[in-house]
């Protein structure tokens, strides 16, 4: 009896147990439900607080804030000409039928290339605007790496749109040309990749050589020739190559000048006036520009007398037709620097005065007034860097000549000895080394700034110094 009592009282204690363990458990699960229940009450309202409400905008019409974005964009792109290009871009834009803001505002929707340009163009210059800022330069720092770091993005897109265009036929046209500028713009300016604006350069100059002379006469096609002819020239250097600008048939696209400029033979050469060439200013530098084009030719030409081998008496009568070209083309120049300056002191910037007098009014045309000093100024530079350029030039042909003659006198034996040596020649060594000096500079022919329109007044001429 008492066993059985003792089991019991065992069971009653056991059961009693697993019915507290029971009711602590469903307790748990209660509150742990109530927790779920408190979380799912509190999370659409914690979602709805933090989710914009959408635009009446882009509720009726979505794609219109796409196209607000791309009508302030192309806005912008306005303020990266002035910042990066503002004597270059007042010496072009009132004197063609088609500037760069005509064309980028167009009513017809943009190249998805071009559009991704202007972005990347515009997205940069903001970027690097925001890090020269004074104010809060740590939080500019980042705000100017991550507009950097998009800017990039954009022009990858945008180079792929343009690598799929130049297998099409409309590799040829106008807004393939502009974008391709544009991107080489951008790796101008950007520098990421040391001398890749260079690889651009040889692609756009393919380009413009297959459009030919014709698709450049007028509309967009003469601004992007116009725009771009400093970087054809200073290519030109980089590779030691004659330039494209430099044929006859290139060159009559700006020729149309209406001033009286004599030229080398002492003939007086006036041209009839249009609606390209309204200033005297912008044809003054037109002029000068298509003379600068001829000297990567002329360098290119002395480079090969120079270094060929064995030299022989048929390099004298090359090397003084070289010369006479040489010459004609200095002389030129030196009369378009004349009528700068002279330019220049009518429209009283030289002197501090500040008076504009009608001769001022009527030399820059419809530039404005305020770029008169500045582009006389940097063009009178590339000028001079292409004389001293010509100069150089005729003294290392000059040499050249008593070279020849030197080793003509000398028997052949004499002559396998000198020719094996020749390597050890000065002016062999002298040619090399410039051609090695230009390819070191290639990477800063193109700097920031003011410098990359200063590059860009001076005909490309500073590229070689």
């Amino acid at each position: 009896m008492g066993g059985a009592a003792h089991m019991d009282r065992r069971r009653a204690r056991r059961g009693h147990f697993h019915s507290g363990q029971r009711d602590g458990t469903y307790e748990k699960e209660q509150q742990q439900q109530k927790q779920k229940q408190q979380k799912k009450a509190l999370s659409p309202r914690i979602r709805q607080g933090i989710k914009p409400q959408a635009s009446i905008d882009e509720t009726l019409a979505p794609s219109l804030v796409g196209e607000a974005l791309n009508l302030q964009t192309k806005e912008a792109f306005q303020q990266f000409l002035v910042h990066y290009f503002p004597n270059m871009h007042a010496s072009i834009a009132s004197r063609v039928d088609v500037n760069w803001m005509d064309f980028v505002r167009s009513p017809q929707p943009l190249p998805p290339a071009v559009m991704w340009g202007v972005r990347a163009l515009v997205t940069y210059q903001m970027g690097s605007m925001q890090a020269g800022s004074n104010e809060n330069k740590s939080k500019n720092k980042h705000e100017n790496e991550n507009a950097l770091l998009t800017a990039r993005h954009m022009y990858t897109r945008g180079i792929r749109h343009l690598a799929s265009i130049l297998g099409t036929p409309s590799a040829l046209t106008d807004s393939t040309l502009a974008a391709a500028i544009m991107l080489c713009m951008f790796e101008a300016i950007d520098g990421d990749c040391e001398g890749s604006w260079l690889l651009h350069a040889q692609g756009i100059r393919h380009i413009i050589a297959a459009r030919g002379p014709d698709a450049h006469k007028t509309g967009m096609g003469r601004n992007l020739l116009l725009s771009y002819r400093p970087f054809l020239i200073g290519e030109a250097f980089i590779n030691c190559e004659p330039c494209i600008l430099g044929r006859p048939d290139w060159a009559a696209i700006f020729e149309d000048v209406d001033i009286d400029i004599a030229s080398a033979d002492g003939e007086s050469e006036s041209k009839s006036k249009t609606k390209t060439s309204s200033s005297p200013l912008g044809q003054t530098i037109d002029y000068a520009f298509n003379e600068s084009a001829k000297c990567p030719g002329y360098y290119a030409a002395t480079h090969e007398i120079i270094t060929s081998r064995p030299a022989s008496h048929k390099s004298k009568s090359v090397s003084q037709t070289l010369m006479d070209d040489m010459g004609r083309t200095r002389r030129n120049l030196l009369r378009l620097q004349g009528i700068l300056v002279q330019g220049v002191c009518l429209s009283g910037t030289g002197t501090g005065t500040g008076t504009e007098t009608p001769s001022a009014s009527s030399f820059a045309g419809s530039i404005s007034p305020a770029h008169v000093a500045s582009l006389a100024k940097l063009s009178s530079e590339g000028i001079s860097a292409a004389v001293a350029l010509l100069d150089q030039l005729s003294t290392l042909l000059r040499s050249h000549f008593h070279r020849v003659i030197s080793l003509s006198q000398y028997q052949s034996g004499f002559m396998t000895e000198l020719n094996g040596a020749s390597l050890k020649d000065p002016w062999y060594a002298g040619a090399n080394r410039l051609v090695r000096t230009t390819a070191v500079e290639a990477s800063k022919a193109c700097p920031m700034g003011n410098q990359l329109d200063r590059f860009s007044v001076s005909m490309g001429m500073l590229s070689i110094y």
